[in-house]
């Protein structure tokens, strides 16, 4: 007659054995869908270091904090995953993405909306944009307009964006900040037909 010992051991060790196999076949699925992922980024036109860079962000959010984000819960992210697509993405041509004129007003969209001038790291991406690129001038520009709105002082917001809105009279970003100042001021009827 075999023990019971015996047969608990058994068992849990084709439990494990089964176990690591879901695991290895869950790792050579994350392999596969990381190799995809940098060449669609690549075909994309996108730079294909963005994949290695995003994925060591999400290492250090979970390194640092006391719960994962929710992707790792899932999404296993070892060492190796990390050094894979880094090593993937160095064998690719690289891709310089100029940033566009959107991505520089969103961002001082949420830095002025967000800060309201009151972080010295905003003023200097402002001060430091202004001396850039014309779409980064025009950010940096467009910025202070809006630092100076969440302050409420709606006149020198007006005179910061007028150029602006001048030289480009249906750029949404633009129009948006000088609804708001109109709001801010009172003047609804302004902004309704702006």
């Amino acid at each position: 007659m075999a023990s019971p010992q015996a047969g608990m051991a058994a068992l849990t060790g084709t439990l494990a054995g089964t176990r690591q196999g879901m695991i290895s076949f869950t790792q050579q699925n994350e392999q596969e869908a990381d190799r995809i992922g940098i060449q669609v980024l690549q075909r994309a036109g996108f730079d294909p270091q963005a994949m290695p860079s995003f994925l060591e962000k999400l290492l250090d959010q979970a390194r640092y904090s006391t719960r994962p984000p929710e992707i790792l819960l899932t999404h296993p992210l070892p060492e190796s995953r990390l050094a894979d697509a880094r090593n993937r993405a160095n064998q690719m041509r690289p891709v310089v993405v100029q940033s566009s004129a959107d991505f520089y007003l969103a961002k001082a969209r949420a830095l002025g909306m967000y800060n309201s001038g009151r972080n010295q790291l905003t003023s200097d991406l402002l001060d430091q944009w202004s001396k850039g690129n014309v779409r980064q001038q025009h950010a940096a520009q467009y910025g202070r307009a809006l630092q100076a709105m969440e302050a409420s002082k709606y006149d020198e917001a007006r005179k910061t964006l007028q150029p602006l809105l001048s030289a480009e009279p249906n750029n949404a970003w633009y129009l948006d900040l000088a609804t708001d100042i109109d709001l801010g001021q009172k003047r609804a009827n302004d902004a309704i037909n702006r």
